[in-house]
């Protein structure tokens, strides 16, 4: 029997995307790498190339439909950050199963990527209070996703508290934390901290009208099992809700950038499901 052997794989040390590679040579020892989701750009030698842009994976562990692999490097960085000790391995590919679930379309790893790509930018990471913990929030908010249930956000924060306090960090931390994740189900925070996780999470709905056309798409084949008449309704109130605040971002930033053209895209998305 041949053994299958393990697969080096190139991915944004930022977003996890696998839309990332060399450009182009600089000088003779140096290459610029360059990830084609989110933009990221950074001159490297070989051996930076290997810390920061490559990834030793078991076989089979990408799935090529998914193109995004959680960075184990940045997930490293905060988990240290918050005072967590060991596990944080175990946790990792824990987090990389559930994004990686057949049953995923939208929230998969991708949209987790695109999460940490948007806080990476120079005006929104200088929003949180407690950056780490808003990073935590992005890893861990859609951990468990299951279209037949109520309680997925619920059922998240408890799965980050409970990692959290095994690795011994401190409970108020973990709480925080948790308590930023449970926001994403009623889109509502009542810290700064949480309204800017929310509204990362919810910077989708502000997006080009091609990216947000296939959010919508990646939506309905997460709820493929429901009949098309029964989906169109519930979608449809889901998003008249957010027509129906008074803003749908919290942040002065996000309402900026994303506020107007949000309500259009909703507005065009409830034509089309009507």
């Amino acid at each position: 029997m041949v053994a299958t052997l393990p697969t080096i794989v190139v991915r944004c040390p930022r977003c996890g995307s696998l839309d990332a590679g060399s450009v182009e040579p600089v000088g003779i020892e140096f290459d610029r790498m360059r990830c084609g989701a989110c933009g990221h750009e950074q001159i490297c030698d070989v051996w930076q190339i290997s810390m920061d842009w490559t990834e030793t994976v078991a076989p089979g562990r990408v799935r090529s439909a998914a193109r995004t692999l959680l960075p184990d490097d940045r997930f490293r960085a905060w988990w240290a950050s918050l005072g967590a000790e060991g596990l944080g391995a175990e946790v990792l590919e824990r987090l990389r199963e559930a994004y990686d679930e057949p049953h995923r379309a939208y929230h998969t790893a991708r949209h987790v990527g695109a999460c940490l790509a948007v806080l990476d930018e120079e005006a929104v990471a200088a929003l949180p209070e407690r950056p780490a913990e808003v990073e935590a929030a992005l890893w861990f908010h859609d951990a468990v996703y299951d279209t037949h249930a109520h309680d997925n956000e619920e059922r998240s924060a408890a799965w980050a508290e409970e990692c959290l306090a095994v690795a011994g960090v401190d409970p108020r931390v973990a709480a925080r934390i948790g308590d930023h994740v449970r926001a994403t189900r009623t889109h509502a925070a009542a810290s700064s901290d949480g309204q800017l996780v929310v509204d990362i999470d919810l910077s989708i709905l502000g997006a080009e009208d091609v990216v947000f056309d296939r959010f919508e798409e990646e939506i309905r084949l997460e709820y493929a099992w429901v009949e098309q008449a029964a989906f169109a309704a519930g979608r449809s109130a889901v998003l008249r809700r957010f027509l129906d605040r008074p803003a749908i971002y919290a942040t002065a930033l996000f309402r900026e950038r994303h506020e107007a053209r949000a309500r259009a895209n909703i507005a065009r998305a409830l034509e089309a499901l009507a």
